[in-house]
């Protein structure tokens, strides 16, 4: 201990200065009459006792000269005199009687109460720390800006709390009871977190900020929750929540306004953040890590205005044997959850590359209420998101009803898909600028976009590339109406526009690049519109369909256009059963492709009805050397003058690529007022018009040779009777009559 050198008189001030006088070295006594008091004793006790109080030989304090100091002949102490850092009464006798301090000594000389050195004592005050009067409470502080105000140091450290002032945090000592200490004592301020504090079941108080610093965080010591955060305006950042000691889901979130900003999630078991019933939640900037977690961000039962934004969530090594490991999963329960209002934006969300069912995962970015109940999900955005490799549901999870959802510019790149978006009961809602990469599909089929019982919802610009095959047909996109729960089944009012689809090498079993199905007969598929969009196949034998409906019977189609939609290397341009007559086919192209038409041979399957001139194709682009070019399938071949179509004066064109050769048949009378052939790459004057053997007329024709654009349109004008009957092949050709 550190003491101090008595002297004749003490006086410290607390000035700003650079020198300071030197105190006397010796302490000397005098009598009376002026001479050294020789003999004498200095005797040493407590301030305002009669308690002895030994004082030391040096500054270290490590001899004590006892309570008493004899006086030299000159009347200076034979030895040093240092104290402690306490308060002193000296009291100096005189020489004579028995020689001590006490009452046979010799004459009391002079006595001094609360003697003690400043400078030490404010030492011993400043380091003292279970004295609120002492410690930091000496010690004033005032910020350097006009108009701040003084402050002890006390009451400055008063605004934030540190984990160490309460729990050690090493990673291995128990922090339960400590560190809740320390957050109660920090309720409605900040707590600075260093370290690893271990424990589990920790609340934080409302209006409370916990900021981790340098990689701190918390982790578990057994099962049960890490957190619980049932207290509003809560925030927490930069903090790692570690599950590995103990089971069960990391954090329980039912307050309002909670804010967890960067954290780090790793090695939970179960769910890590669970909401429910919150309000103004918040997960952001957020790392998730783990291989065998449930999901790393869940809602259950009710949750409003909730956003999940610019997370990374890899859980590519999760283990799909026991977990279903999605990714973000939202929902509402109970039977009258509602979820609304969530804003999920910027994730980044990596899953496994296979499906597994069970357990059924994993999904990437799931919403979802149960199956029949009559909770709620409504006004959900999802934009700018990206999932990588996962074999699940990707941006909308299963039975999904509300209204208002946005799904825009998100990116998907999957393997062995199940659905790349599955929206369910999504009404009102717009799905725009997505981008969807498959590469491989599920053993049961591929649908890149699907919508069941979906109504008035907008589907447009997105993009997708995709391998779809398995055992069952895939689709691109598919519009539906089934069955399913208690809900009607409709798909009605939907608009699929400016689309751009590619089908991949590899997809197989009859693709559908855009259907509208009703598989109930209850359904409503109604007032749908498909149009501006762009397909590209593989070959014009890959067996595919780009443009298709097929309801059962009982259902009902009307009002649903196919229009203006762009169809290149795919083996059918339409698949459509005789339930959907009332669908209408406009102005849509076909480019190297073969018939026009899959179905079933047979007098009940149309392109169109015979019947009703509303409904049209009045641009059929066919292919080369195909067979006869039907209007409808049946054993007879070309049958374009037959008696149902003689009245038809919409269909206005034939397209044909150059070289193209067609079964015999006949151009009834009155069928048809103009009829163009369309000849790529070649000129007027080098089309050739015949039959294998021979050309037959009966009735006035005209046929001509025009360029339109990049083409050759061979003209079939004024039939007013009989018809135009090649008793071979009709053959157009480009032959380069000008070389």
């Amino acid at each position: 201990m550190i003491r101090t050198l008595l002297i004749t008189a003490v006086a410290v001030t607390l000035q700003a200065q650079v020198t300071s006088l030197m105190p006397p070295p010796v302490v000397q006594f005098f009598d009376d009459n002026g001479n050294p008091l020789a003999g004498g004793r200095i005797c040493t006790y407590a301030a305002g006792t009669s308690t002895p109080l030994a004082t030391y030989t040096d500054s270290t304090g490590g001899t004590s000269n006892g309570t008493s100091v004899l006086l030299g002949a000159n009347g200076e102490a034979v030895n040093n005199i240092w104290l402690s850092p306490v308060a002193y009464k000296i009291v100096v006798r005189a020489s004579g009687g028995d020689g001590t301090c006490g009452a046979g000594g010799g004459t009391i000389r002079k006595t001094v109460d609360n003697v003690y050195d400043w400078g030490q004592l404010l030492k011993a005050d400043l380091a003292n720390t279970s004295d609120v009067s002492k410690g930091d409470a000496l010690v004033g502080v005032k910020q350097p800006a006009t108009g701040s105000i003084a402050r002890t140091q006390h009451a400055k450290n008063a605004d934030t709390y540190g984990s160490r002032d309460f729990a050690v945090c090493d990673g291995s000592t128990s922090d339960t009871t400590t560190l809740q200490s320390a957050l109660t004592a920090a309720a409605g301020k900040s707590l600075y977190v260093v370290g690893t504090c271990v424990g589990q079941g920790w609340t934080v108080p409302a209006d409370t900020e916990v900021i981790c610093q340098g990689g701190a965080g918390f982790k578990k010591n057994a099962n049960g929750l890490l957190f619980t955060l049932p207290n509003d305006n809560v925030r927490i950042s930069g903090c790692t929540f570690d599950g590995s000691g103990g089971t069960g889901d990391v954090v329980s979130i039912t307050g309002d306004y909670i804010t967890i900003s960067k954290p780090t999630l790793k090695n939970a078991s179960a769910y890590g953040f669970l909401m429910s019933g919150t309000t103004g939640t918040k997960i952001i900037d957020g790392t998730f890590l783990s291989t065998n977690t449930l999901a790393p961000i869940v809602a259950t039962t009710s949750n409003d205005r909730g956003t999940i934004s610019n997370n990374t969530i890899d859980m590519s090594g999760c283990d799909l044997t026991s977990v279903h490991c999605d990714g973000i999963e939202l929902s509402a329960t109970g039977g009258t959850g509602i979820l609304q209002n969530f804003t999920v934006t910027g994730n980044t969300v990596l899953l496994p590359s296979t499906w597994a069912a069970p357990p059924g995962g994993p999904i990437g970015i799931e919403f979802w209420r149960a199956g029949g109940s009559t909770d709620i999900v409504r006004n959900m955005t999802l934009t700018g998101n990206n999932v990588k490799s996962t074999a699940g549901i990707v941006f909308a999870g299963y039975s999904i009803i509300g209204n208002g959802h946005t799904v825009t510019g998100n990116v998907a790149s999957l393997n062995a898909a199940y659905f790349g978006l599955e929206l369910v009961y999504f009404n009102g809602g717009t799905v725009a600028g997505n981008e969807f990469y498959i590469t491989a599909s599920n053993a049961t089929g591929t649908t890149a976009i699907s919508a069941n019982n979906t109504n008035n919802t907008t589907i447009s610009g997105n993009t997708i590339e995709a391998q779809i095959n398995g055992t069952t047909t895939g689709y691109a996109i598919r519009v539906y109406a089934d069955a399913q729960f208690s809900e009607t089944p409709n798909a009605f009012g939907n608009q699929i526009s400016g689309n751009r689809i590619r089908l991949l090498a590899g997809s197989s079993n009859a693709v559908r690049a855009v259907s509208i199905f009703c598989n109930d007969v209850a359904g409503q598929c109604s007032g749908n519109s498909v149009m501006g969009n762009t397909i590209t196949g593989i070959s014009n034998a890959d067996g595919h369909v780009c443009l298709s409906i097929n309801p059962v019977v009982g259902a009902t189609v009307d009002g649903t256009v196919f229009s203006n939609n762009y169809c290149r290397n795919i083996q059918y341009g339409i698949d459509r059963n005789s339930v959907a007559i009332n669908g209408r086919f406009l102005n849509n192209q076909w480019n190297s492709v073969g018939t026009k038409y899959n179905g079933t041979a047979g007098t009940g399957d149309y392109i169109w009805d015979a019947t009703d001139n509303s409904n049209y194709l009045p641009t059929v682009f066919l292919g080369t050397s195909v067979a006869a070019p039907n209007l409808y399938v049946n054993s007879v071949g070309l049958a374009i003058g037959s008696t149902a179509y003689s009245n038809n004066s919409r269909l206005t064109e034939w397209r044909m690529a150059a070289s193209a050769a067609y079964s015999a048949g006949a151009i009834g009378a009155g069928s048809f007022k103009q009829q163009q052939v369309g000849i790529t790459g070649c000129a007027v004057g080098d089309l050739a018009l015949a039959g294998a053997t021979g050309i037959t007329t009966i009735g006035t024709y005209d046929i001509t040779a025009t360029a339109i654009a990049d083409q050759v349109v061979v003209t079939i004008r004024n039939l007013t009777a009989g018809s135009l009957t090649p008793t071979g092949n009709l053959k157009v050709s480009c032959i380069k009559t000008n070389q």
